[in-house]
């Protein structure tokens, strides 16, 4: 039975003593630390899910997300958040996802840009983006994985556009 909201970390704190370090348990963990702002445990939990799941490098992503989310709220230090989120997204490029997700990488960088108020970088940014993927997702929200997968290839992975993280 999944927790409410008030209660998530302290249900993924037990499942977590109770099952020990499985990948999809810390990364509920981590998320369950994003909603409560402690980016530190977070990066920890998602981390520790990288080392066990290579295929989850993807939530350096959900950690640039945050530092995103927070500078569109206008919460805490803009320029914190702002290194912290480019921080993420070009540890995440480095591991050359595909091209997609690169391009919402750049896409993202280029937001950065706009909003700090240098359009000749965002420009720049914005053109990486279109060349990778001309039909690069403009959200937040990273592309479901389930939109790239090769015919015939059966996957199983829940996403809900509604989560935060």
């Amino acid at each position: 039975m999944l927790p409410d909201e008030s209660k998530r970390l302290d249900f993924w704190i037990n499942t977590k003593a109770s099952y020990g370090d499985d990948p999809v348990i810390l990364y509920e963990l981590g998320r369950a630390y994003l909603m409560n702002n402690d980016i530190v445990k977070a990066d920890t939990c998602f981390r520790e899910a990288m080392e066990l799941d290579s295929a989850r490098i993807i939530l350096l992503a959900d950690l640039a997300r945050y530092h995103i989310n927070k500078l569109r709220e206008n919460s805490g230090d803009p320029a914190k958040h702002r290194e912290a989120a480019r921080a993420y997204i070009n540890e995440y490029l480095e591991t050359e996802p595909i091209q997609p997700l690169q391009a919402w990488c750049y896409g993202q960088l280029a937001e950065m840009k706009k909003f700090s108020g240098d359009q000749v970088e965002a420009d720049e940014y914005y053109a990486i983006a279109k060349k990778l993927d001309p039909m690069y997702l403009k959200e937040n929200r990273l592309p479901p994985m389930l939109l790239y997968n090769e015919p015939g290839v059966l996957t199983n992975e829940y996403y809900s556009y509604f989560d935060k993280y």
